[in-house]
């Protein structure tokens, strides 16, 4: 889809010009003290070589151009529309619900009609001078990133959905918020460190600390090249792991009362 030194790509050919590594080697021996190339003039060696010509190619590009503006333009789309959505929702945390559950949804179905998009491209440019081996590799590098971007996205909206699930009214998520606040209350009740100078400026700083803790992990897994499922898995665990912390320092402490008595709270 671009231009390199060595590999261009120009209507509908895939081109390959060694003149610069010829220059390269001659460079190199001529340092070494062989000259003899230097004697051949260098329009005398044909450096140029076509390797692949396909109209079919050159259609694909113009479509895999179009596919990768709008990788970037939809997503910035869909987020501003959920934005403002939940911002002018009356029922913040079921618009918020909704939105994680329809932007994991949508990354499914987008995910499936990569899949089915390339059956269609690769019966449309294979031929040949297109094998079928070289269209699956340049469909599958192109679309990787794209790919791992749905996963990413398809994730993000599954934690969001259940953080709002988990906030809300139903029987189960007040069960889960109980015993999570009397966990939290024994271990503070065992360590102390709700107040401990840390902790009160835990509790004076916990809605940044949160925010952070969500958008370090995030920012990381965005920045990094080609993660994997491994890596965000651990990335997933590490945001948790600081939340927990967070909730643990900077949660008020329990009254003595509740100190020590976590089953009392549900």
């Amino acid at each position: 889809t671009g231009q390199g030194k060595v590999v261009q790509t120009a209507n509908g050919k895939v081109q390959i010009d060694l003149a610069p590594v010829l220059a390269r080697v001659e460079r190199r021996l001529s340092d070494r003290g062989i000259k003899l190339f230097t004697r051949i003039p260098p329009e005398s060696i044909k450096t140029n070589f076509v390797i692949l010509n396909s109209e079919q190619l050159q259609k694909a590009q113009r479509g895999v151009r179009l596919l990768k503006a709008l990788s970037i333009a939809l997503p910035l789309l869909v987020l501003a529309l959920f934005a403002a959505a939940i911002a002018l929702s009356e029922r913040r945390r079921r618009t918020l619900l909704q939105a994680g559950l329809g932007l994991a949804a949508s990354m499914a179905v987008l995910g499936i009609l990569l899949t089915i998009g390339r059956s269609v491209y690769l019966d449309y440019v294979t031929g040949p001078n297109l094998p079928n081996d070289a269209a699956s590799a340049l469909y599958d590098t192109i679309i990787h990133y794209l790919r791992l971007g749905l996963r990413i996205i398809a994730a993000v909206g599954l934690l969001v959905a259940a953080g709002a699930w988990v906030s809300g009214p139903s029987r189960w998520a007040v069960g889960i918020r109980s015993h999570f606040g009397s966990a939290v209350g024994w271990a503070q009740g065992e360590t102390g460190a709700a107040a401990s100078p840390f902790g009160h400026w835990v509790a004076a700083n916990k809605k940044t600390l949160r925010i952070g803790a969500i958008l370090v992990p995030l920012g990381i897994a965005l920045l990094w090249n080609s993660p994997s499922v491994t890596v965000l898995i651990v990335l997933g665990v590490i945001a948790l792991v600081l939340l927990l912390l967070i909730e643990l320092f900077g949660r008020a402490p329990a009254g003595p009362s509740e100190v020590g008595t976590p089953t009392s709270a549900a």
